[in-house]
């Protein structure tokens, strides 16, 4: 007993010096000039900055993962009030920031939409479809075939099918398909193009759509 008191009293100074010097620094940050607060900031922003150049990728990955640990366990009040002071600060933050500061972070956030848009851009140029099964693909995987080839291994007339091109864009499988001299199974004229959707259908959600379905596609 004595032991276990005496080691309470042994951490109760190191408490009281702890919230001393908070109390200190809550004290000193309120008293502290419109100039002067930009400075500490300023000042703590480069050394955290010079700390994580210098840190390893264990100790920044050790720290990543804490942080998310820390995000994980708490409640949603303590989530809002993280976002809630997140919020404040970059709202304080964007009121004394100067003419220079603001053209910067406005110039980045330009940057990073061109780059989105560009990204958006590529994505949508990459896509492709088989003119057989009228499967969508990415150009990269797309395969080229000759019309004449295809129109041969058609057993059926291709005039509602195929483009007037010389070269037919198609998929891998109906590649392989053609390339042995028999008609895909998945072509689009052997009674699989899909009809139109009827206006009942055409206006249900997603949700709706995977309960009324007879078939309900998933993806591992």
């Amino acid at each position: 007993m004595e032991n276990s008191s005496s080691s309470v009293s042994g951490l109760q100074p190191g408490s009281n010096n702890r919230s001393l010097r908070n109390e200190r620094l809550r004290v000193r940050r309120q008293q502290e000039s419109h100039e002067e607060r930009p400075n500490r900031l300023q000042l703590r922003r480069s050394r955290r900055l010079l700390a994580r150049q210098q840190e390893s990728d264990e100790q920044r990955e050790l720290s990543l993962q804490t942080r998310r640990e820390r995000q994980h366990q708490e409640s949603d009040e303590q989530r809002e009030l993280r976002l809630q002071t997140r919020r404040e600060r970059q709202r304080q933050r964007r009121q004394q920031e100067s003419s220079e500061q603001r053209q910067h972070r406005l110039d980045r956030l330009r940057t990073r939409n061109r780059s989105m848009e560009q990204f958006k851009a590529d994505l949508t140029v990459s896509l492709t479809y088989c003119e057989v099964c009228h499967c969508l693909l990415f150009v990269g995987k797309a395969k080229e075939m000759s019309n004449t080839i295809v129109v041969q291994a058609c057993p059926i007339d291709l005039d509602q099918v195929l483009t007037n091109d010389e070269i037919v864009v198609i998929c891998s499988k109906c590649h392989t398909q053609i390339s042995k001299g028999h008609w895909p199974s998945t072509a689009c004229n052997n009674n699989l193009a899909p009809d139109t959707i009827p206006l009942q259908l055409a206006v249900l959600t997603a949700d709706e759509v995977r309960i009324v379905c007879l078939i309900c596609p998933f993806s591992r």
